[in-house]
């Protein structure tokens, strides 16, 4: 999805638009030349701040919107405590991802989770 006035295509996209892609058995089918392996991951993974309210946008140390390929399945990742319980927060899923949302756009996708503690 491309939206006006947002990301790298700021002045080329008019309207938003929106393609949707095929994901079936792990290959993302773009059309007839076009497919590549799925890597789902979560956009966005933060906890509560210590106080007040934050952003998914901001890349601060509670939360972050971690659009890089590298936070896919088998990702460990730590992340500080400031609330009992953590209160862990995980959305934005992805089927694929590059080095980030450089527009806004991305390949998102329904998904399902487990989590394991140690």
């Amino acid at each position: 999805m491309c939206i006006p006035e947002w990301g790298q295509l700021i002045d080329t996209v008019h309207s938003p638009t929106t393609r949707i892609f095929r994901v079936v058995d792990g290959t993302v089918t773009m059309n007839d030349r076009v497919s590549f392996p799925a890597r789902p991951m979560f956009g966005v993974i933060g906890v509560s701040p210590a106080s007040g309210d934050v952003s998914t946008f901001s890349p601060i140390v509670t939360v972050a919107t971690w659009n890089d390929h590298v936070n896919g399945i088998g990702a460990t990742i730590h992340l500080p405590v400031f609330q009992s319980g953590g209160q862990l927060a995980i959305g934005d899923m992805h089927a694929s991802m590059g080095d980030g949302e450089i527009s806004g756009p991305a390949l998102k996708s329904a998904a399902s989770a487990s989590s394991r503690s140690k």
